[in-house]
């Protein structure tokens, strides 16, 4: 991430599955600051939400959590890792680069070390999308194999 040696303010975002049991607010926010490796930015609150399948617009925190970020001028949001953003990474990393364009705030994946705010961040998120896109698509087909492999020894018997 770029140092300039002032902290800013940032807000943490999460959305757990909602097979999970989220952490509190607070214990998010701690874990932000302990995490991410530099001291230029200072999350002040973080927000969760559950049921990460859903669209973030359909999402209230996601949502109270932009409108926060715009009454108070918080140009960053952090997120502890691409899939607690959304169930599927690419589908992250655009919603990721939709807040930057519409509201000229950036996100910064700690798991990943992603910052839509570094220079020359395209060719990166792009790589990271094709990635998390194969994964998606593999995953998915090994899902209809196992599918079809489990009708097929079911027929045999």
């Amino acid at each position: 991430m770029e140092q300039d040696g002032q902290v800013k303010a940032a807000v943490c975002y999460a959305c757990f599955s909602k097979d999970v049991t989220p952490i509190s607010e607070d214990i998010l926010t701690e874990f932000a600051n302990a995490a991410m490796p530099q001291v230029t930015l200072s999350v002040k609150k973080s927000f969760i939400d559950v049921n990460n399948k859903k669209l973030a617009r359909n999402r209230p925190n996601w949502n109270a959590m932009l409108e926060e970020c715009e009454a108070d001028g918080i140009k960053t949001i952090v997120v502890p890792a691409v899939t607690l953003l959304s169930y599927n990474g690419f589908d992250a990393l655009s919603l990721a680069k939709e807040v930057k364009r519409k509201y000229s705030i950036d996100t910064y994946f700690i798991y990943e070390d992603i910052f839509t705010g570094a220079e020359n961040v395209d060719p990166e998120i792009s790589f990271y999308g094709m990635i998390q896109d194969y994964l998606e698509r593999q995953k998915k087909q090994k899902k209809k194999l196992k599918k079809i492999f489990a009708e097929l020894t079911e027929n045999e018997d």
